[in-house]
């Protein structure tokens, strides 16, 4: 609240220092080279893909489970999108489903991170195509000690509602090399300054992430509670493979049966579990259903429940005994 009223009181509503600065903070964080706060997601994703500087017809690997602007945005770009399966324990693209793909001729790969969970981005980055990472439900987790953000040509952080860094919307595409931060400001050049992320939603987000350890240490430790008592029960959640480290956005759980029953009974209880992949049912198809079967799996059965770090106690025990005893 005070970050925000400061910009109010000094009157920068635009674009400016506090964007640029916010723009820094994320560079420094994730080890990439900078980058353009934009005002909008879908806008921040056509941008990127602009930069990637790809002919038309190109073919992007992609989970059936990523965000589902990247599958509007594969297809208005004149692109073809090649569905990768995920892995079972974490829900991410994976890397035996990625080579098979690359083989056919793809042009680049998108790894995403459902639930704050993170991709083997080091066999990724290994495969020789382009790698493109959202990190917006992982900023703050890391590969084999490397942050998140920090493998891919570009990464994209959303600030919208629901991620781990929140700003009434927009996100930030940084770039890993000096030359392709170069080739990312080309191509926003034909866009003016109202695309751009004002200072009044950067200072909401900049106060968060000079937050974001503790933030990540409190959603472990909720994380914990809510594991101990899912073990009680016959479901599962998401497990992180490796040497890796995730953030837990939020608690997927992974029901034996559908997802009707359980969230009934969870919002019979006030607790506003909600279906993980919904918004993504147009991009099932009997061929994609075939060639990702651990994908449709979890669009079939995972749930996602709410934790986040301002939970109280009594919140998080209710939630707790909710998941202990989930039919």
């Amino acid at each position: 609240m005070g970050a925000v009223l400061e910009s109010l009181v000094d009157d920068r509503l635009g674009p400016g220092p506090v964007s640029q600065e916010l723009i820094r903070r994320c560079a420094d964080y994730t080890g990439t080279s900078g980058g353009i706060a934009f005002r909008e997601y879908r806008r921040a994703v056509e941008v990127m893909f602009d930069a990637m500087e790809l002919d038309a017809g190109s073919t992007i690997v992609v989970s059936p489970l990523a965000p589902r602007v990247y599958h509007e945005v594969i297809a208005t770009r004149g692109f073809r999108a090649l569905y990768a399966d995920v892995d079972a324990n974490t829900g991410c693209i994976s890397k035996a489903s990625v080579a098979a793909l690359v083989e056919s001729g793809a042009a680049a790969c998108l790894a995403d991170s459902p639930a704050g969970f993170v991709p083997d981005l080091n066999a990724l980055a290994d495969l020789e195509i382009p790698l493109i990472e959202d990190i917006s439900t992982n900023l703050g987790g890391n590969c084999l000690g490397r942050k998140c953000g920090s493998y891919g040509r570009f990464s994209i952080i959303s600030l919208e509602e629901r991620n781990i860094i929140t700003a009434g919307g927009g996100a930030v595409v940084l770039a890993r090399t000096k030359r392709d931060l170069g080739t990312l400001k080309k191509a926003a050049e034909k866009f003016d300054e109202t695309y751009l992320l004002p200072d009044l939603n950067a200072a909401l987000a900049e106060i968060q992430l000079k937050n974001i350890e503790d933030f990540i240490t409190r959603r472990r430790d909720i994380a914990a509670v809510y594991t101990r008592s899912l073990a009680r029960g016959k479901h599962r959640t998401f497990m992180q493979n490796g040497d890796s480290e995730n953030v837990f956005f939020t608690f997927p759980v992974v029901l034996k049966n559908g997802v009707n029953d359980a969230l009934k009974y969870a919002r019979g209880k006030r607790i506003m579990a909600e279906k993980a992949f919904g918004d993504n049912i147009d991009f099932w198809t009997t061929e994609t259903m075939k060639t990702c079967p651990a994908a449709h799996a979890l669009f079939l059965r995972c749930v996602y429940f709410p934790l986040y770090p301002l939970l109280t106690r009594e919140q998080i025990e209710q939630v707790a005994r909710v998941l202990s005893t989930l039919p």
